[in-house]
């Protein structure tokens, strides 16, 4: 190859991460000639936004509503590099919309949660019928994983965070819902397999004073991937779309080509891997360690129903989220016809709803949204809303729905829910198992969300985070944002790796903590001087 003959790089899939990778390479002087191919007509991946047309009018849908979390870093970095096509001087960072309270419909009223202070104060009345003693248990569990070095806490992979916070299942009904079953709607995980780490990394990343998450102010695809589809085209991004990548051809040592589901047959010099777990471990012709068992084991099934009414729904707080923790499929909402300030004809407001527990039976139907078929999901999911505090506070009973749409790769067979698409879950014995970007092979790389990163979360961010790592291997300008753990307990976890045959945090982890907590400010104060004096 000639100095001046651009590399032929194939992305497999459209996803954020493989999208990422794109980006990240136009940076590099038209060095590369880049190809993405994905199996749907669409790009976004299991991030992409659909439509539903009802009585010639095309409504919006989504595989579940997402949250763009005031941490994401990565992400962020590039949606403000992605201008928006009907105004170059915004954006699409400029789409997003704050969410600045959550309701919150439990235990006969409606409490309003957010990112301030005084969501402390408030939250209290959450937990004010838990015994002393069930709180006190949990902090302990909590601030041990915070106090541990980072190999202590990865080593706890193969523990669910279930049964790490309640082992013999005596926690009452108000902390399983506050500490167990909210894992479901606030990581987008399996609330009754996430693994540890994945969970304490979470809840480090919050900070009290952070800005609030946000949310697009339209369909994905309509206010972010349409934008930056046409964005990387114009940097000659080819796009390949309605191409599924049945195999991965190798010699052993490098990857030569990838076949396509109509036989073709598609040569490059450098591969990116942005496939999801599934279609992967089903290739036979490479050898991707674990990737078999790690398909297994992080399978989980979360989706949205959307929900379309004939009525505007008056709800009093701007730009808010609900949640209802004793419905039994853990329902959690956006309503999107209020945040967007649209309608739709006869559609004047539309909700999207999360389905975060597959297990429990409904409280209508009687079974778990895995057995129902979209018309029993809608029944008994307007149900769950009606019983709860929500459907007073919000007159819901004057509303009725119009139509409902389930995304449509969650097929209903006659008895069960089946999708080609399911959702990755970071479950207990996953960590290890997840790829890392570079490959045994030595022209591939994976950029997803399921390898491992310093999210150490299936989410947006870690699928940027993974693209931005996986095109450094090309690149080594690229920036990626780290998500390092909180500096007020790195005095802890230092101590913990000099002397890690002790764990000495295991016994009264309280203790421990107000025990080294001079220790740790003076630390901090260091730090903070230290970069002062550097700024300065």
């Amino acid at each position: 190859m000639s100095k001046h003959q651009r590399q032929k790089v194939i992305i497999m899939g459209a996803g954020i991460g493989g999208l990422t990778v794109a980006h990240e390479l136009l940076e590099s002087r038209n060095k590369y000639d880049i190809h993405i191919y994905d199996k749907n007509i669409i790009i976004g991946g299991m991030a992409r936004s659909g439509v539903k047309i009802r009585n010639g009018i095309k409504l919006p849908t989504e595989y579940c509503w997402r949250i763009y979390g005031p941490n994401y870093d990565n992400l962020r970095s590039i949606l403000k590099k992605i201008p928006l096509t009907n105004d170059p001087e915004k954006t699409v960072h400029d789409n997003l919309v704050d969410i600045t309270d959550y309701l919150i419909a439990d235990q006969g009223t409606i409490m309003h949660m957010n990112n301030r202070p005084k969501t402390l104060i408030d939250i209290r009345y959450a937990f004010r019928n838990i015994p002393f003693k069930q709180k006190y248990n949990v902090l302990n569990k909590i601030l041990y994983c915070f106090l541990i070095s980072t190999e202590r806490l990865n080593k706890l992979d193969n523990t669910s965070w279930n049964e790490f916070i309640d082992p013999n299942h005596k926690l009452c009904n108000d902390m399983k819902k506050y500490i167990i079953d909210i894992m479901g709607p606030y990581l987008g995980a399996d609330a009754r397999q996430v693994n540890v780490p994945s969970v304490i990394k979470t809840l480090e990343s919050f900070k009290l004073f952070n800005r609030p998450i946000s949310v697009m102010n339209g369909p994905t695809n309509d206010a972010w991937f349409n934008h930056w589809k046409i964005y990387l085209e114009s940097k000659n991004v080819s796009f390949h779309l309605n191409s599924e990548i049945l195999e991965i051809q190798s010699d052993g040592n490098e990857v030569k080509s990838v076949i396509l589901e109509n036989g073709e047959t598609i040569v490059g010099d450098i591969f990116f891997c942005s496939l999801p777990v599934e279609q992967v471990a089903k290739m036979s012709s490479i050898k991707i360690p674990g990737i078999s068992e790690l398909a297994k084991r992080g399978h989980q099934l979360m989706v949205a129903i959307q929900l379309y009414f004939d009525k505007k729904i008056n709800i009093p707080i701007k730009n808010t989220a609900m949640y209802i923790p004793d419905s039994p499929w853990q329902l959690v909402i956006e309503p999107q016809g209020s945040i967007w300030n649209k309608s739709y004809s006869d559609t004047a407001d539309f909700w999207s709803v999360g389905l975060c527990d597959h297990i429990r039976p409904g409280n209508l139907i009687k079974k778990p949204f895995i057995r129902c078929s979209h018309k029993e999901i809608q029944k008994e999911v307007w149900h769950q809303i009606l019983e709860s505090e929500l459907g007073k506070y919000l007159d819901l009973d004057k509303i009725s729905i119009l139509d409902s749409n389930v995304w449509d790769t969650y097929k209903y067979n006659g008895n069960s829910i089946e999708t080609n698409e399911p959702k990755f879950s970071t479950n207990k014995g996953t960590y290890f198992l997840r790829p890392t970007n570079k490959t045994e092979y030595k022209n591939l790389y994976f950029a997803t969300g399921y390898t491992q990163t310093q999210t150490d979360m299936f989410e947006m961010e870690s699928a940027a985070e993974s693209g931005k790592r996986a095109a450094r291997y090309l690149e080594k300008t690229v920036k990626v944002y780290s998500s390092d753990r909180p500096l007020s307990f790195t005095p802890y976890r230092y101590f913990d790796s000099l002397f890690s045959k002790l764990n000495i945090y295991k016994i009264f982890p309280v203790g421990w903590y107000c025990l080294g907590f001079p220790i740790s400010m003076l630390f901090l104060l260091f730090i903070k001087m230290k970069r002062w004096k550097k700024n300065s």
